[in-house]
C-alpha cells in the first residue's frame, strides 16, 4: 500500500439504468484520503529545545527552552497549553529555573515532573540544573520539590515501573568527570529525593533514549566528553528493576551520532535515523533494531535526504516518519527542512510524504493527539536580516488525516 494516499470504498446507492430501465448499482468508486498540514494557534513565546507532554486530558504542556532571534539565545521559563478542542494555547505558569534541552515526565497522578537541562543568559550558558520542579495542573504553577544528585545537562529521563522517575546520562561540562559521573539515579518525586542507582557502560549526552517495557530501555548514539567530544555508535539495553546485570546487551549501529531522534515500533524493534557526526557531517542512516537479538539484530536503510534536529513518528499504518529538521546544504533557508521521510518497514524502502510543513524547521516537538493528528510545535531556522542569523518559532501546525 503506497503510504500517504489511502483507498478506502465508498458504496453508493443503487440508480436507474438509462440503458436497460431495470435495476442496477455502479461499483464502488474509490475515495482517496491525505496527510495534510494545518496550521494552529500560535505560541505566545517563540521557543526551540524545549519539552511538551500530552497529559490525561489530551491538552499538551510545553514547557521552556530558549528563544533566539535578534539578540544572543537566552533560556526560556514560560509554560503553555495547548487545548485541541479550541486549537488554542493559553499560559501554564513559569518554572523557577529557567531551562532547555530538560525532560518532562508524566506522574499517574497528571502531574509533570521537570528536571534536568541548563539556562542560557545572552548566549553563554551556565552549569547545570540540580533542582527538580513539579507542575500541578490544578494551579498551574511550578515549584521545586527536591533536588538531583548530579547536574545532567542533556541527560534523559523517564517513569519506572514503580512510579519513580529513571534519570540517565548527561552531565557538567563545567565539573571534572569522575566515576560517579557514569551513575544513573533514581528520583522518587514523593519524598523529593534521589538515590545512585547502576552505572552506563558509557559516559552519554544527547543520546537516544527508547523505554522497551516497564523495565527495559536501550540508549544510543550520543556524544562523550571525555578527553575529546565524539559520538557514539553504541546501543546498550539496561535494565531497571536489577533482574539482570547492566547492560544486560549490547551492539554497534551502522553510524556514530547524536542529535538523532528514535521509537519504538509494535513489531519489536527501536528505529532510529540520521543525526550529527562531527567528522562526517549530518546521516542519512536509519538503524532497524532488534533488542532481543541486540548484538546481531541491527540493520539499516538510506533516509530520502540527511537530517538532524528531526522527530520520528509511528504512522497509524506502522510506517516511521521523520519530520523536518536540518541539512548541510550550505548556511541558507534550504538547510533547514520541512519534508518528512517515511520508511516503510515491510519493503525496506523510504519516501518522501507528499505532506509538507508549512515552515521549515529544527529543534521542535512532535506529539500524538487523542484524534488521531500529530501537533508540532516550535523549534527554529534562518531568516535572513536577523541579528541572530537563527531564529525561533512561535509557529505550530498538525499533521491531519483526512
Amino acid at each position: 500500500m503506497k503510504f500517504g494516499i489511502l483507498i478506502f470504498s465508498m458504496i453508493l446507492p443503487l440508480v436507474i439504468s438509462c440503458s436497460g430501465g431495470g435495476v442496477g448499482a455502479y461499483p464502488p468508486l474509490p475515495v482517496e484520503h491525505y496527510w495534510i498540514v494545518k496550521v494552529t494557534g500560535e505560541l505566545s513565546q517563540a521557543r526551540d529545545m524545549h519539552t511538551a507532554t500530552l497529559l490525561q486530558d489530551g491538552r499538551v504542556l510545553v514547557v521552556g527552552g530558549e528563544t533566539q532571534g535578534n539578540e544572543f539565545p537566552n533560556g526560556v521559563a514560560a509554560a503553555e497549553l495547548y487545548d485541541p478542542a479550541t486549537q488554542t494555547w493559553s499560559p501554564a505558569g513559569n518554572l523557577v529555573n529557567r531551562r532547555l534541552r530538560h525532560s518532562a515526565v508524566l506522574l499517574p497522578n497528571g502531574k509533570v515532573i521537570v528536571l534536568g537541562g541548563w539556562d542560557y543568559v545572552n548566549g553563554r550558558g551556565v552549569t547545570g540544573l540540580l533542582a527538580v520542579e513539579e507542575w500541578d495542573p490544578a494551579t498551574k504553577s511550578f515549584h521545586v520539590i527536591g533536588s538531583l544528585l548530579q547536574e545532567r545537562a542533556g541527560g534523559q529521563a523517564f517513569l519506572r515501573q514503580d512510579g519513580k522517575i529513571q534519570v540517565v546520562g548527561g552531565f557538567d561540562s563545567n565539573s571534572p568527570i569522575t566515576s560517579e559521573t557514569y551513575r544513573t539515579e533514581i528520583f522518587d518525586p514523593v519524598s523529593g529525593t534521589s538515590q545512585p542507582d547502576f552505572y552506563l557502560n558509557e559516559l552519554e549526552i544527547n543520546a537516544s533514549l527508547v523505554p522497551i517495557d516497564s523495565s527495559h530501555f536501550i540508549l544510543m548514539g550520543g556524544e562523550n566528553g571525555l578527553g575529546s567530544w565524539h559520538q557514539l555508535d553504541s546501543a546498550y539495553l539496561y535494565a531497571t528493576d536489577g533482574s539482570q546485570p547492566n547492560p544486560s546487551a549490547g551492539g554497534t549501529l551502522p553510524r556514530a551520532f547524536s542529535g538523532n531522534s528514535a521509537v519504538n515500533v509494535p513489531s519489536g524493534k527501536v528505529v532510529a535515523g540520521g543525526g550529527f557526526n562531527q567528522f562526517r557531517g549530518i546521516g542519512d542512516t536509519i538503524s532497524i533494531i532488534d533488542y532481543a537479538h541486540l548484538g546481531s539484530g541491527i540493520s539499516s536503510v538510506k533516509m530520502s535526504k540527511p537530517r538532524m534536529g528531526h522527530q520520528t513518528m509511528i504512522f497509524p499504518d506502522g510506517t516511521v516518519g521523520f519530520v523536518a529538521g536540518e541539512t548541510f546544504t550550505g548556511y541558507a533557508p534550504t538547510s533547514y527542512l520541512s519534508d518528512i521521510d517515511v520508511l516503510d518497514l515491510s519493503t525496506m524502502k523510504t519516501s518522501l510524504l507528499p505532506a509538507k510543513l508549512r515552515v521549515p524547521r529544527t529543534c521542535h516537538t512532535l506529539t500524538p493527539l487523542g484524534d488521531g493528528s500529530f501537533l508540532i510545535v516550535g523549534g527554529y531556522n534562518y531568516q535572513p536580516g536577523s541579528g541572530y542569523g537563527q531564529v525561533s518559532l512561535s509557529t505550530c501546525e498538525r499533521l491531519v488525516y483526512q
